[in-house]
């Protein structure tokens, strides 16, 4: 009987978590999952933090036996994780994450033959972005989420601009 529930629930995760295809699948960080959830998370895998900014949280991991720099970036105000980013200095590790990435995702497009710069689209919006002409740049991304990044932004955009204006009222 165990041996069936262990089944049943495992049926039951693969068809949750394939609803969003491209969730952010690295180290399985969950999209909209909040700064201090995903510290947490990092913490308890045993990373090591180099930079943990207003907005971003900076730390490093091994890919193909060579060092990457993960960018996990949150929203502005709400602080709820939009963008997963990583990076190496080298394009090998690019190369090699193609493969992989096109078995699990489908054929990417590629706008330009000459350039190593890959896109995969999730409901006709880019979803994963892979690049390696020179280095290695690996950047997924939350349909939904970046919609929240880019109202944040223009919130605050707009208040510092009414800050300015008001600043320039008072000088004239």
């Amino acid at each position: 009987m165990l041996h069936r529930t262990t089944i049943i629930s495992a049926m039951i995760i693969v068809v949750f978590f394939s609803t969003n295809l491209f969730a952010a699948q690295y180290e399985n960080y969950k999209w909209g999952a909040t700064k201090q959830e995903v510290l947490q998370q990092v913490n308890e895998k045993g990373y090591k933090i180099e930079l943990e900014g207003d907005s971003t949280v900076i730390y490093t991991d091994n890919l193909f036996d060579k060092k990457i720099d993960v960018f996990l970036v949150f929203t502005p105000k709400t602080k709820l994780l939009y963008m997963l980013w990583i990076e190496n200095k080298d394009s090998s590790v690019g190369r090699d994450l193609k493969p992989i990435l096109t078995k699990k995702y489908g054929e990417p497009e590629r706008p330009n033959q000459f350039m190593d710069d890959y896109t995969w689209f999730e409901n006709n919006k880019p979803s994963l972005s892979l690049k390696y002409d020179h280095k290695t740049s690996l950047t997924y991304y939350s349909a939904k989420y970046i919609l929240i990044y880019k109202k944040e932004e223009a919130e605050i955009h707009a208040k510092e601009a009414e800050i300015h204006a008001k600043e320039a009222e008072n000088k004239f």
